[in-house]
């Protein structure tokens, strides 16, 4: 009898499976059991077995026997308790899971929150997963480091190194196995017999040392060798990327050995590699020696991104101490270019894996934090749902009780239903993050890392479901320890009426909603303060007009036009420029002033709002201001028309115009901070200075005066900046501004649409010189556009999640309020049966609200001034203890409080005291 009804306790089902794989974990214990058991057991015997003659095989058999009952006995009590638990665990999920049935809402209420807070979780946890954590694509990538140069008294400053720098640190070292050099460079790949258009691309001019440190072998052919790298006489081969391989060869088989023409002159193919990654932000499409210079050894620019590979067991802090001794030798033997104000450079060294990534660190962590409070929220959220619902079920938890059920017997059970609907939640919160993560995709602006690798990996789903199970833990324990306590054990003689919750549930879930008013508080301030520092920034004045210009650019190749002197200017080389560049960029200028359509055009060595070359010049009779040791300012080289074209006004005097060219005296016009900083009580048209360019360089006269217009969007203060004309700039030019006589962008208003000027820009540019390609075509607009995409989806993001924070914690003010007024039914008619007014009632109710706003609002006020202060570097032109931000914020979350518990409020007045009082 007691077997049979053993067997029907059993879920139906399910035995014949436990059975079979309790007997095979059984069978092959108990053999291994008794196989231990026997071997000792004849060990002991051995004397005894070898005097009497026993053979061993009759002393196994023996022992077996005498054994074998005793270890299925024990394997039996194994068995039974095994069953038991785990029966016990399914009865208990059966009894949540009908529980569920019989409160739909409920269930429905708490999966949902839960799923939201999951969701959003196991979306931003694949992007920081895929960006930041995994590894770089590279061969043993925690390996790799940069190495920089900073200037003295600027510590957050980057530099890369000069070649002294470079050829000091690769020979001294005994930290690395090598040291790389590269730098990233564009050239014009030509036009092909077959008709294919010239095209700018970006590759690499590196040692050799660069692909065997990332682990890049070709698929084709080799790479270039230290032979073919000699100073001054680099051999004139390349290595190509797969994908210009297929694109402009058609994966042609005999590419190897194949002679193409790169910036004017031929070079031969050895070798094709795979490059589907980006480093420093680009897509490479060659490599080529890195061509080092005779007249660089003595000092060059810091130009050199260099790239080691820590040796075995050498960490950052000792490769560090390394090279700032090989620096300190380098600013003793080239104090004119390794020095600034009398004080060496230093050097940084910095992980890979930091650098390539580490920028997008802080928003997506702060986008963590966001999604980590709104968990916490909803776990407060079902907390307090789980507890009114512990509240309701006393009925239930005395009767347990009365009848022998242990605390630790009802915590399970808690526990049991909180995982359920983890779980459940869970399984929904994945989909979710599934389908946010497909939306944040497809929305990343351009640019971002990895973003073909992001994706919910089993690693994701086994963090969605641990964040589910500690979800379950968390907000499953309180209700469990409150419905349990000692004090239900008493309730028993109340069966027959509802009991009033207790004052310390109520405190609990007032406590727990205030949570998460703080919560909601902290991360709307925190998207408040991003969202007015996103709205100063893209609305911030620019001083001129971008819309409607049209921009592209091209380039002539340096070594056509260009050479390396055997003169230096401030310890520097010197190059030498013919005046074609200036003659052919003029050239076009003018054809696109003529296309049909445009209203004026002009050019610029960087386009607008692009950034800023810096240098240094002389006044005339005047030296640095206080407090500077020189004359600094930005400097931009533009063509006459260009602010007519930008349509930036002058403050005083006049623009450029075509007569301002080499043979005529020559000019400058200066921004209104660089004239308020240098010229603060005089007039400064008319002044003189001269520019540190070179030693053919004249004085200027400033000519005119503009508006101050940003250098580059985000530009926290106006910096000084110097205008020159293109047409007026020396045949000589120092090495670290050579680049700027080789490219040029254009800009052009036209009176429709630009883009339908673009056939007729090319068709120029291919009349002025056939294998001058135009690139980045673009409207100027597109360019501002994304310097704003990352700030705009940060701020986007953080204020859906403190929208959806705000909108949980309605729920749980909502909630606490409507079960409140419920379970007073009784007391509330008493007071109005006694000639309580409605308003009076209503204010004893609100009463509660009250008090857990006001301490809401007070800890969240409180944790923002904690927390905004990680936000100060996302921060523009705004302060991360801005009071209006605060202040709004503050007030949504009392409205958005206020608005929760004023509907369960008026259902007071609903309240009848003659049935409020019968049903009790």
């Amino acid at each position: 009898m007691g077997d049979s009804k053993a067997r029907r306790s059993r879920p139906r089902g399910l035995t014949p499976l436990w059975r079979r794989l309790a007997a095979l974990v059984r069978g092959r214990r108990l053999e291994r059991d008794l196989d231990d058991e026997i071997a000792f057991h004849l060990a002991m015997r051995r004397d005894e077995l070898e005097r009497t003659g026993t053979p061993a095989a009759d002393a196994a058999l023996e022992a077996r026997r005498l054994f074998g009952s005793t270890a299925l006995h024990r394997e039996d009590t194994r068995e039974a308790w095994v069953f038991q638990h785990l029966e016990t665990a399914l009865r208990d999920v059966r009894f949540a899971l009908r529980g569920f049935s019989r409160a739909p809402g409920f269930a429905a209420a708490a999966i949902l929150v839960l799923a939201l807070g999951i969701g959003a979780n196991a979306a931003i946890f694949s992007l920081i997963r895929a960006i930041l954590l995994q590894p770089l694509p590279f061969r043993d990538p925690g390996q790799l480091a940069l190495v920089r140069t900073v200037p003295p008294n600027q510590p957050d400053a980057n530099y890369g190194a000069s070649v002294p720098d470079y050829l000091a640190w690769r020979s001294q070292n005994s930290s690395f196995t090598s040291l790389a050099a590269t730098w990233s460079y564009t050239r014009t790949f030509g036009a092909e017999d077959n008709g294919a258009a010239a095209e700018r691309i970006t590759g690499q001019r590196c040692t050799p040392e660069l692909l065997q440190e990332l682990g890049i072998t070709p698929i084709r052919g080799r790479v270039f060798t230290e032979a073919e790298d000699e100073i001054d006489h680099p051999a004139p081969v390349v290595v190509i990327s797969e994908r210009l391989w297929r694109r402009r060869f058609a994966s042609d088989p005999d590419i190897l050995g194949k002679s193409i023409r790169m910036d004017g002159r031929s070079v031969t193919v050895i070798g094709v590699v795979n490059t589907d990654f980006q480093l420093f932000g680009d897509e490479w499409e060659f490599f080529e020696p890195f061509l080092f210079y005779n007249q660089q050894l003595q000092g060059s620019p810091r130009y050199i991104e260099v790239l080691g590979r820590l040796k075995p067991g050498v960490t950052i802090a000792a490769a560090q101490r390394d090279i700032d001794i090989i620096a300190r030798r380098v600013a003793a033997q080239f104090p004119q270019v390794s020095t600034m104000n009398g004080m060496p450079w230093g050097v940084r060294l910095q992980p890979m894996q930091e650098e390539l990534v580490g920028w997008f660190a802080r928003p997506l962590l702060l986008l963590q934090g966001a999604v980590a409070f709104l968990l916490v929220i909803a776990c407060a959220n079902i907390a307090g749902l789980l507890l009114a619902r512990a509240s309701a079920r006393h009925t239930e938890v005395a009767i347990r009780l009365a009848i022998g059920a242990s605390r630790g017997q009802l915590i399970r059970q808690f526990l049991i239903e909180s995982l359920v609907l983890a779980l459940v939640g869970g399984a929904l919160g994945v989909f979710l993050g599934w389908g946010g993560l497909r939306v944040l995709v497809a929305l990343a602006p351009p640019g971002t890392p990895r973003l073909s690798t992001i994706a919910l990996d089993p690693a994701v789903l086994a963090f969605s479901v641990a964040a589910s199970v500690a979800a379950g833990l968390v907000f499953g324990l309180v209700p469990a320890l409150h419905a349990s306590a000692p004090e239900k054990r008493g309730a028993v003689g109340e069966l027959g009426r509802a009991v009033t919750s207790g004052a310390k549930a109520h405190r609990l879930r007032m406590v727990l909603v205030a949570g998460q008013l703080a919560l909601a508080l902290v991360s709307l301030t925190g998207a408040g303060l991003l969202a007015r520092s996103f709205l100063r920034l893209e609305h911030a004045p620019l001083n001129a007009d971008p819309s409607g210009v049209l921009t592209f650019q091209v380039a002539v190749p340096r070594g056509q036009y260009g050479k390396a002197t055997a003169d230096k200017y401030q310890g520097l080389p010197a190059w030498e420029f013919s005046s074609r560049p200036n003659e052919i960029f003029a050239d076009l200028l003018d054809r696109v002033r003529s296309i049909p359509g445009v209203q004026s055009a002009a050019a610029a060595v960087l386009s607008p709002f692009n950034g800023a070359d810096e240098l240094t010049f002389a006044r005339e009779g005047a030296a640095a201001p206080a407090g500077q040791n020189t004359n600094d300012a930005l400097y931009a080289t533009v063509s006459d028309g260009y602010f007519r074209t930008m349509k930036i006004p002058l403050v005083q005097g006049r623009e450029f115009t075509d007569r301002d060219v080499v043979s005529s005296p020559w000019v400058a016009v200066i921004s209104e901070t660089m004239a308020r900083r240098f010229w603060p009580d005089a007039d400064p048209i008319g002044k003189r200075l001269t520019l540190r360019l070179s030693a053919d360089e004249q004085p200027r006269e400033i000519v005119g005066v503009a508006r101050d217009t940003p250098s580059f969007i985000g530009e926290r203060q106006s910096q000084p900046v110097l205008y020159i004309a293109f047409a007026q700039r020396p045949a000589h030019v120092q090495s670290s501004h050579a680049g700027t006589r080789i490219q040029m962008s254009f800009l052009l208003r036209t009176t429709g649409d630009p883009l339908r000027a673009i056939p007729a820009v090319r068709h120029a540019a291919a009349q002025v010189d056939p294998e001058m390609p135009v690139s980045n075509i673009e409207l100027l607009d597109n360019t501002l556009g994304r310097a704003f995409q990352y700030p705009r989806a940060v701020s986007l993001l953080l204020g859906v999640f403190a929208a959806a924070a705000i909108l949980l914690a309605a729920i749980g003010i909502y909630g606490v309020m409507a079960f409140g007024v419920a379970q007073r039914a009784r007391e509330i008619g008493i007071r109005m049966a006694l000639g309580a007014s409605g308003g009076q009632v209503i204010r004893l109710v609100l009463r509660g609200a009250a008090v857990m706003l006001a301490a809401g609002v007070s800890v969240g006020v409180a944790g923002s001034f904690a927390v905004t202060r990680l936000l100060a570097s996302l921060l523009w032109q705004i302060t991360p203890t801005d009071a209006p931000t605060f202040a709004a914020s503050a007030g949504v979350i009392v409205l958005v409080g206020v608005a929760a518990s004023i509907v369960p409020a008026m259902r007071v007045l609903a309240v009848d005291p003659t049935i409020a009082l019968r049903s009790q």
